[in-house]
């Protein structure tokens, strides 16, 4: 009998329950049914917990392609708010309350994606344009799709935080379910001495599918 080990996959561990559970159950004594009944809940037990990791790994994955459609809306917002006061302004760089909100360009505080820092940097940017005042109807209807997008971005930051969470929940479930369902497997060897009588042949022969 070749023992399960840790380092082997899930597939691995699946495909050898299902293998011993078809073997024991063609033997037909009532232990030996017994036996094949444990290993199949075992058996669902791991399924179970494959699809829910393959559940959460996806969410996960969805989120992430998420974070990243939201961070491309902020950044594009952030340029074109910043492209609109400098035309506010006649296009002075110097002037106070441009380089007060965009102490860098827009381009380069938004080029990662979605840090700490570019949160800062976009709130900071709407709030001090938010203090100026009879600035044209089309900046302010900008800043306020930019302020929109920047809540729906951090709200899409705290969500794939969560779904990072559940994800690594959820594999450490799988391997504590494959885990146990190994050592179960390994066990039976054991187990099945007496049902043969000692007879090591009929029970390698449980494990040779």
């Amino acid at each position: 009998m070749q023992r399960l080990r840790r380092s082997q996959s899930t597939k691995v561990v699946d495909n050898k329950l299902r293998l011993v559970i078809i073997a024991l159950a063609a033997v037909g004594l009532a232990e030996t049914t017994a036996f094949a009944e444990t290993m199949t809940a075992w058996r669902d037990r791991l399924t179970a917990a494959r699809a829910d990791r393959d559940a959460k790994v996806l969410a996960l994955r969805t989120t992430n392609r998420e974070v990243v459609r939201l961070d491309k809306t902020v950044d594009r917002g952030t340029v074109q708010v910043g492209q609109g006061y400098l035309d506010h302004v006649d296009q002075n760089r110097l002037d106070p309350t441009f380089l007060l909100a965009f102490p860098i360009a827009p381009s380069d505080a938004t080029a990662p994606l979605a840090t700490d820092r570019q949160t800062l940097y976009v709130r900071n940017a709407i709030t001090v344009l938010r203090t100026v005042p009879d600035l044209p109807v089309k900046l302010v209807r900008r800043i306020d799709a930019l302020e929109a997008a920047q809540i729906a971005l951090e709200a899409g930051l705290a969500n794939r935080a969560a779904a990072r969470q559940a994800a690594a929940l959820a594999e450490g479930q799988l391997e504590a379910v494959q885990t146990a369902a190994s050592n179960a497997y390994n066990q039976l060897y054991f187990h099945l001495g007496p049902v043969f009588g000692g007879d090591k042949a009929k029970v390698e022969a449980v494990f040779q599918g």
